[in-house]
């Protein structure tokens, strides 16, 4: 939450995502390498998923990012109002079997 504090407005909004339009012939899918059990990325999962104290403040805290987030969308306040607060939520944590596509690993 402390990195949050700091961000400037602008920054928490969402940012327009680039157009990407593939030539024919030009474009070649990669299928990503899964993680192997002794890959760094993947111990630390392991680690995280038996702690729950962690994992439950990871889940707090993006709670109240998104409540944060969303009381200072304009168009929400305008919907719903600026006193919107936390009651319940759910929150699954899910590893990827793969790296992202831009992800690169040693190895």
């Amino acid at each position: 939450m402390e990195a949050i504090k700091n961000m400037p407005d602008d920054e928490l909004e969402e940012a327009e995502k680039p157009l990407f339009i593939p030539f024919p012939g030009t474009t070649k899918q990669l299928k990503p390498k899964p993680y192997r059990g002794s890959d760094p990325e993947w111990q630390e999962f392991i680690k995280f998923s038996k702690d729950q104290k962690i994992a439950q403040k990871v889940r707090e805290e993006l709670a109240q990012y998104v409540l944060q987030v969303a009381n200072k969308h304009p168009v929400l306040a305008i919907r719903v109002g600026k006193g919107m607060k936390l009651r319940r939520y759910w929150l699954d944590v899910d590893f990827p079997h793969h790296p992202p596509p831009d992800f690169e690993r040693s190895g």
